[in-house]
């Protein structure tokens, strides 16, 4: 039965059809418009609110989550800019669905992936919510996180850290989604968030430590252009992950990163800064005065050639060594 069917006589608040289930966009070119923020935050919670007061409706919304991750984003993910010191609800830009839905296909043939992507496309948030929703929904799914640093896979209070985007998400869940038995301070541990009722794992672990947690159903390495040893990391997580997903920005071509990035051998998502509404090409070219045109080219426009100081090799160059490096 869809959410958007038959009205309720309940106290609360009223069942309003489609704009109730519908996703109100707050953030473009222009920043964050706060009234239409106000509204989106307004329109969760009278669906958070409906919910709670009506048992019909609360199972249709957790049967739809459980088998939709998008609609679960759509409704009941949130994040935390820490240079507005605000959390926010996460409505998702067409780049964005379409990696969840990428690395959802990769799950379902148990590939690899990997992501190159521009610097603040939310990568890391949108990995967080995957691991989030299975954590919920699938019993005995255990996501793995792993970075160069372990305080920047968790650092308990730090929003910057990967497991601390999870508490948050979790924190913001109406009450009648949270799994039963759960408590924080007691399932979320450093480096390891529990769901009692089912079994499922977050889990974290820092450069070398990776891949020595036990199994993992998804193995996720954020920004692995930047590991200091990436080919340790790959062979400690070659056996234990059914899936792993290289994630980064890019940092030349000396690095594992590229290579997988290269060979053509692993599948490849791509997501770049044209990509994000809130990005236009003035906003571009001021970052490019205030970064340099090397630093821009890196960290913005995945530039594998832009590594050199002071030197800006044409990716055009690139291509063609890499080219005749496997004539």
């Amino acid at each position: 039965m869809s959410l958007r069917t038959r009205s309720t006589r309940s106290s609360g608040p009223r069942w309003r059809g489609p704009d109730i289930l519908t996703p109100i966009p707050f953030i473009g070119r222009e920043g964050i418009d706060h009234t239409l923020m106000l509204a989106e935050k307004a329109r969760r919670g009278a669906l958070y609110q409906a919910g709670r007061v009506d048992e019909r409706r609360r199972a249709m919304m957790m049967e739809r989550c459980r088998n939709d991750l998008l609609f679960f984003a759509d409704h009941f993910a949130w994040t935390f800019d820490p240079r507005l010191l605000a959390h926010m609800p996460m409505v998702l830009f067409p780049a964005q669905r379409a990696y969840l839905e990428f690395v959802e296909q990769r799950l379902a043939s148990g590939q690899d992936f990997l992501c190159e992507k521009s610097r603040d496309m939310g990568v890391t948030y949108l990995n967080v919510i995957l691991a989030v929703h299975r954590w919920l929904f699938e019993p005995a799914f255990v996501t793995g996180f792993c970075a160069n640093l372990q305080d920047l896979v968790d650092q308990l209070g730090n929003p910057k850290s990967i497991l601390e985007k999870a508490r948050m998400i979790l924190r913001r869940l109406p009450a009648w989604m949270t799994p039963e038995g759960f408590r924080f301070g007691t399932h979320d541990m450093l480096c390891k968030i529990t769901n009692p009722a089912t079994g499922a794992l977050i889990l974290g672990e820092g450069g070398d430590n990776a891949g020595r947690g036990g199994r993992a159903t998804l193995y996720l390495i954020d920004e692995a252009a930047h590991l200091a040893r990436p080919d340790k990391v790959n062979a400690a997580t070659s056996a234990t992950a059914k899936v792993r997903g290289w994630v980064s920005s890019v940092q030349g071509m000396g690095n594992l990163f590229a290579r997988l990035r290269h060979e053509g051998n692993t599948p490849v998502i791509r997501l770049h800064w044209t990509d994000d509404p809130r990005k236009s090409p003035e906003w571009a070219e001021a970052e490019r005065r205030r970064l340099g045109s090397v630093t821009f080219a890196q960290e913005h426009d995945i530039d594998y050639g832009a590594s050199v100081e002071g030197l800006l090799i044409e990716k055009p160059w690139v291509d063609a060594a890499v080219e005749l490096g496997q004539l």
